[in-house]
């Protein structure tokens, strides 16, 4: 009898987790907002579950903007050097070239990495449930309505950059009329100045926190918020920018309190203003990382071992793993001895990004993007002769490369032998031969473009739902790779291997014809695990502490209750054997249902991972029930 109630409690959770694969569940994540408010005032409702906008609404829009000439025309103004620049098919742009410059132009301009434009390549190797949760229809329902197989214009170009930049703006507004029911305000009703401060603080803590709050608990929002302040390391200086955007926006504002309209521009400002905060952060960031370089003679590297013990560096603390870098495609490995993080690589990585909502999220803006434009704005062509890119590139400067007028001689030679491996003989701008020598002139500020699947950027926590495991290194971990690493000077007593460091970048020879534009390295997404610049937060629904301790609830210490029970049963003997053997069991199937589903809702687990612990639990139940006997030889069937 308990037995087949354990089965039943089985055949439960394997049902649940079906439902929530197929939206049984949290089947309103991909529901569509139906004007400014309309939604489910459900509290199990996330920011982050919201799709604010229908097709409907998208076509408006193109409408709209498509009348809009004077706004077009001075995009086109913009984009035109880069248009004139890439690879096109009689006059018009393919479908590689349109996502490339409007990742670009999204970055640069705005500091977006816009969803569904990121560059390709990121979440290849990563299961559908976490390529669906980041994937967007807005871009690929503009590319489908200017029909990009035929080719994309420049006005093509400049109305889809208008449309994306107008949802961008109405959502803001949309969400700012959610931040009003996560904490009880009425959008009638004029909010006096304190509770408009506290809507803007609650704004802020959505956006760094990839949204990952529930709406319709204004008590718990509040405390939510209150912790966050608290122990969010950096939010002093959030706080006193996020102060004087609201200052400009609520100085004149009526004795009666500011109205909706007021708060929802505020909220607008707050997209497009919060890039350049962030830049600041990108900078101290960089800053950071240049003093680790410390002993490396390579410039833009710091060894993997420094990177590790730097705790001392302010606020920051870089503890993501070898894997992880690995796949972010951070980490040069081309001596087996020395490995080092790629400076350029990790600052414009997916994992420095935050979501802001369910458009875009907001990244570094890479300082080579600058240098890009110059070099397309004096090259206006596909391809360029080896000798004119090299005059142009030698007359450019960062703040950590002064300008040369000429370069080193073996920087000619390689470009050089770029050119010669083109079929023209004149090297092209936009592939990964010519980004990598980029990276070797300024390899603090370009990213060295790795071969096409090489890489697997993902987010933390869309690495751990791939890989099974934390993304975080540990202290043991830690230790080895400091024992088998080389030191970078060279001094007595070393093994052999450890010969005096190579000062060469890695070099490879191969083009990736086939993915020509989509090699560039790019960011990529949302910060779920509230990881912002190499400081852990957790407020509210945080799961990634838990990974460790439910992994091992679930698949570990559950079976092993149900064995102790079966254990203590036997040791009691026969009395009241029915009662306790029953109840010791039904609590274990319960506990361990328990975990599955909690795993589900912080999803560490998905639904085939989670089908499969219940058939594995169901088998070693029934292995338990049958073939292992109690006292006097009978089996535990024989006392049910």
């Amino acid at each position: 009898m308990c037995f087949a109630m354990q089965c039943l409690c089985t055949l439960a959770i394997t049902l649940v987790t079906v439902s929530r694969a197929t939206g049984g569940i949290r089947g309103y994540k991909k529901a569509e907002l139906a004007g400014s408010a309309g939604h489910s005032n459900s509290s199990n409702v996330k920011f982050m579950d919201l799709e604010y906008f229908t097709r409907s609404e998208v076509d408006e829009l193109l409408v709209e903007n498509a009348a809009d000439d004077q706004r077009i025309h001075s995009l086109e103004q913009v984009l035109r050097p880069a248009f004139q620049a890439l690879p096109k098919s009689s006059g018009l742009l393919t479908q590689h070239a349109v996502r490339y410059v409007l990742h670009r132009y999204f970055l640069q301009s705005h500091g977006w990495l816009v969803k569904g434009l990121e560059p390709e390549g990121a979440y290849q190797k990563a299961p559908e449930g976490v390529k669906k949760d980041w994937q967007s229809w807005v871009p690929s329902y503009l590319l489908q309505h200017f029909d990009i197989e035929q080719g994309v214009s420049l006005r093509d170009l400049a109305e889809m950059i208008a449309v994306i930049e107008d949802l961008v703006r109405k959502e803001s507004h949309r969400q700012m009329a959610k931040v009003y029911e996560a904490l009880g305000f009425s959008m009638t009703d004029p909010l006096p100045r304190e509770d408009a401060d506290l809507a803007m603080d609650m704004y802020l803590i959505i956006v760094l926190t990839a949204r990952n709050i529930t709406m319709a608990e204004p008590t718990k929002n509040r405390l939510r918020l209150q912790a966050f302040q608290t122990r969010y390391h950096g939010y002093a200086d959030m706080h006193e920018w996020l102060r004087d955007l609201g200052q400009r926006y609520f100085e004149d504002s009526p004795e009666e309190g500011l109205s909706f309209s007021t708060m929802s521009k505020a909220a607008e400002a707050f997209g497009d203003e919060f890039p350049q905060f962030n830049d600041k952060e990108c900078h101290e960031l960089k800053t950071t990382l240049m003093k680790m370089e410390g002993g490396s003679r390579k410039p833009g590297r710091i060894p993997l071992s420094d990177f590790y013990n730097s705790s001392t560096y302010r606020h920051w603390n870089f503890t993501e793993s070898p894997d992880y870098l690995r796949d972010l495609g951070a980490l040069d490995e081309s001596d087996v001895h020395r490995k080092y993080v790629i400076l350029a690589n990790y600052i414009s990585s997916f994992n420095n990004c935050v979501r802001a909502d369910s458009l875009y999220a907001i990244c570094c803006r890479s300082p080579c993007e600058r240098l890009m434009n110059v070099l397309e704005e004096k090259v206006a062509a596909p391809s360029a002769d080896a000798t004119l890119l090299a005059s142009i590139v030698a007359n450019l400067s960062t703040e950590t490369v002064p300008a040369r007028g000429t370069l080193d001689p073996k920087l000619m030679d390689r470009l050089e032998d770029v050119a010669r491996q083109s079929e023209s003989g004149s090297v092209p701008p936009h592939g990964r031969l010519f980004a990598q020598w980029m990276h070797h002139v300024f390899p603090r500020e370009c990213p060295y473009p790795h071969e096409a699947g090489t890489t697997n950027p993902q987010t933390p926590d869309e690495w751990m739902k791939t890989n099974g495991r934390s993304t975080q290194v540990s202290a043991q971990q830690i230790e080895q790779i400091a024992r088998d690493s080389c030191p970078a000077d060279k001094k007595e007593g070393l093994p052999r291997h450890c010969d005096m460091e190579n000062a060469e970048l890695p070099w490879s020879n191969r083009e990736d014809r086939a993915e020509l534009l989509s090699s560039l390295h790019g960011p990529r997404t949302q910060l779920s695990g509230h990881k912002f610049f190499g400081r852990e937060e957790q407020l509210g629904d945080s799961s990634e502490d838990s990974v460790p301790l439910l992994t091992l609830l679930s698949f570990v210490a559950l079976p092993a209750m149900v064995l102790s029970a079966y254990l203590l049963d036997h040791m009691l003997g026969r009395n009241r054997q029915l009662q306790r053997r029953c109840y010791l069991s039904l609590v274990s199937a319960l506990a361990f249902i328990w975990a599955t589903v909690l795993c589900l809702m912080f999803h560490i687990v998905d639904m085939k991972a989670a089908t499969g612990a219940g058939l594995v639990f169901l088998l070693w139940r029934l292995l338990v029930s049958h073939w292992i006997p109690v006292s006097g030889g009978k089996l535990i069937d024989s006392a049910v």
